[in-house]
């Protein structure tokens, strides 16, 4: 009678949505064998207009578990109107043990496009039980990470089994772990003291896996130091650590082998020369650490000279600086080495007007003395300029040489070759006789030579002009031409090619033209360049 009952509510919700868009469950039961992989359920859609219906469903748990029985689906589907006998599918999941039948619903949420007819919203899925009558499965046993040991560290046990989806839960008094134990995080259980693990699997309907077990003890880790033994520059101050959580650390620096009663170490430990440090890490309960033990040896710190070796263009006063306000800064001139029978630095500094190798060391009783620093400071003259600048001029040319470091001489060459401590001594502007390579150098006792200044001068004949202008004339003229340099030759030519030196000279009292001509005319001098 109740099947019949239910038969007619659905019919009679579906006669009630006839005439718009709907969409309902066809059938409200649907049964499937549990091996089947999954269920589909068919919708029974009536389109308006040939439009798709958009719905919103997801599965609701009964005697079935998610995740167990079938996997737990909320989701979007969208039905189109061409599809006629349109479904859902929910994933069927095999426990592969005899458990019975179960159950769980499939629910229409919302829809867009279509009404959902609420007497026709829900679907019951029987799930068949298919596997033989075997007595239920037994959770694989779990494996722990790290097995039983002693260790330095705090450690994070992990557990793992092949059963999918399990529960470890967990005990750390060595008794059998229960269904109501806490569960074993997934990212480890951390242990930073003794400890008996036991782990134990769950699975609904399954039987508990056998105990696993591992026993954990705890030794204090090694002293480690933030500077390792050896020799340094200047103070230095060490930091003692273990890794063990709540450990002290107690030392000596005088060799001996440290205990309980030893000095404690509670931050840095600030050197006070040459030490053997010793150290040893303890924990109430655990095992102690074995003994640290470091040799240093300390050095002073470098003296810094400003300004560094080099080449510079003027004298200058050389300073010194210190780190170290114990220590004793000594230095020499001559390059060699110094040592503590050596001049001390004086507190203005030394002042150099010349080329000088200076070498710095600083000593303190009882350190390895300092690096030695220093280097060539070479003054060298500034590069010599002249005025003007190499070039093309047209007509004569003065050229003045100067360089801005006091007291330099400037020795110069005119014929290009590399001017010496012989060349021709700078005293006055030079007057240029026509196109030369100029080269100078300035020096001064104890100082390097400048760079040598090349400069090349072309001196270029003035231009010479022609009288008459050219045009057109009724009666041939004389033409004649005058240029600004006496010792220039003016050369002409009437084809209206360029003139050259093997041109005819112009006639001093004119060229008489009698007819018509293209005349070109350049002066030249020897020495200089054309016109």
């Amino acid at each position: 009678m109740r099947a019949v009952t239910a038969f007619a509510l659905w019919a009679l919700a579906a006669l009630l949505a006839a005439g718009e868009a709907t969409i309902s469950f066809k059938k409200a039961t649907e049964s499937v064998v549990e091996s089947a992989g999954q269920v589909e359920i068919e919708l029974d859609p009536k389109h308006d207009k040939n439009a798709s219906i958009t719905i919103v469903w997801r599965t609701v748990s009964g005697s079935a578990l998610p995740g167990y029985d079938y996997v737990a689906t909320t989701t979007t589907t969208v039905i189109p109107n061409s599809v006629k006998k349109p479904t859902v599918a929910v994933a069927l999941i095999d426990d592969l043990a005899n458990t019975g039948n179960r159950q769980f619903t499939v629910e229409l949420v919302s829809a867009t496009g279509a009404t959902v007819v609420a007497a026709a919203a829900q679907c019951v899925v029987t799930i068949t039980e298919d596997d033989t009558a075997l007595p239920p499965a037994q959770v694989a046993a779990p494996l722990l990470t790290p097995v039983s040991g002693t260790f330095s560290d705090p450690i994070v046990a992990t557990g793992s089994t092949t059963t999918v989806g399990a529960e470890l839960r967990y005990r750390l008094d060595g008794a059998a772990p229960t269904a109501s134990d806490p569960l074993l995080p997934p990212a480890g259980l951390a242990i930073d003291r003794a400890a008996s693990l036991t782990v134990r699997g769950f699975y609904p309907r399954w039987l508990a896996s056998p105990v696993a077990s591992a026993t954990y003890a705890f030794a204090v880790a090694p002293v480690t130091a933030s500077l390792a033994a050896g020799t340094y520059t200047g103070v230095q101050s060490v930091n003692l650590a273990s890794l063990t959580a709540g450990a002290e650390i107690r030392y000596t620096l005088d060799g001996s082998t440290p205990g309980a009663g030893s000095l404690l170490a509670t931050g840095a430990i600030e050197l006070p020369g040459s030490v053997t440090l010793k150290a040893i890490a303890l924990r109430d309960g655990w095992i102690a650490s074995p003994v640290f033990s470091a040799a240093y040896t300390l050095r002073v710190v470098a003296p810094t000279l400003s300004p560094t070796p080099g080449t510079f263009a003027a004298p200058m006063t050389i300073a010194a600086a210190l780190a170290d306000a114990q220590a004793v800064l000594r230095y020499t001139l001559d390059g060699t080495t110094p040592t503590t029978a050596s001049e001390v630095w004086p507190a203005a500094g030394v002042a150099i007007d010349r080329s000088t190798t200076i070498r710095v060391r600083a000593f303190r009783a009882g350190w390895a003395a300092s690096a030695v620093v220093g280097g060539t400071y070479t003054l060298r003259v500034a590069a010599v300029t002249a005025d003007p600048k190499g070039g093309t001029y047209t007509g004569g040319r003065t050229v003045a040489l100067a360089t801005t470091t006091p007291t330099a001489v400037i020795r110069y060459t005119l014929d290009g070759s590399l001017p010496t401590a012989a060349s021709q001594l700078y005293t006055a502007p030079i007057a240029l006789s026509g196109t030369t390579t100029l080269r100078a150098v300035a020096s001064r006792d104890g100082w390097r030579d400048s760079p040598v200044l090349r400069a090349v001068y072309t001196l270029r004949v003035p231009t010479p002009v022609l009288s008459p202008a050219a045009g057109t004339y009724a009666q041939a003229p004389v033409v004649t031409a005058s240029v600004a340099d006496a010792q220039a030759v003016l050369r002409y030519t009437l084809d209206g090619t360029a003139p050259t030196v093997a041109s005819p000279p112009l006639p001093a009292d004119g060229l008489q033209l009698t007819s018509t001509a293209t005349v070109r005319v350049i002066a030249t001098r020897d020495g200089w360049a054309n016109s």
